[in-house]
């Protein structure tokens, strides 16, 4: 697809993205529907059509960021902020019953875990590899904190035990 040259082409060139999606996909309706179970199953709490338009604009505004003159990415952040537009109304009605979907402040998130992923055919134990790390010192930190520090590396648990101080 070519850059529009004004933004009234770039609205109409988005409009006939719905319709060809539309004739891909399904209506607008069914399909969002459909996406927001598959994140309600997959993160495992309720999500509502609005907010699959939300989470999928942002992925096309990373998008954007890795190649600013690829139209495609603008088009469907376009359509996708209509989208949530159309969804909006119901979204607020439905999250006054839902305590569970709303925003949440980053301070009261957990931090998510990581663990080591085993790949079929591979060793069934991950190989321990060099710490290839600086010991990292914090200000205030305590010199017992960070009696281990003299090696090469710190453990994540150190670290958090004296940021959480």
């Amino acid at each position: 697809m070519t850059t529009a040259s004004n933004p009234y082409e770039m609205l109409t060139q988005a409009a006939e993205l719905i319709q060809e999606r539309g004739q891909n996909y399904g209506e607008i309706e069914n399909n969002f529907q459909l996406i927001a179970d598959l994140f309600s199953l997959r993160v495992g709490r309720p999500f509502h059509p609005y907010e699959a338009c939300i989470l999928l604009e942002c992925v096309k505004d990373a998008r954007m960021f890795a190649t600013p003159m690829f139209v495609d990415n603008y088009l469907d952040g376009i359509n996708y902020k209509a989208f949530a537009a159309l969804f909006s109304e119901d979204y607020a009605r439905v999250r006054n019953n839902l305590s569970d979907v709303a925003y949440q402040r980053k301070e009261d998130l957990r931090k998510a875990e990581m663990k080591p992923v085993v790949v079929a055919g591979k060793a069934s134990k991950p190989e321990k590899r060099a710490a290839t790390t600086q010991p990292v010192i914090l200000p205030d930190a305590s010199a017992a904190t960070f009696a281990k520090a003299s090696s090469a590396s710190i453990s994540l648990e150190d670290l958090e035990a004296a940021i959480v101080r």
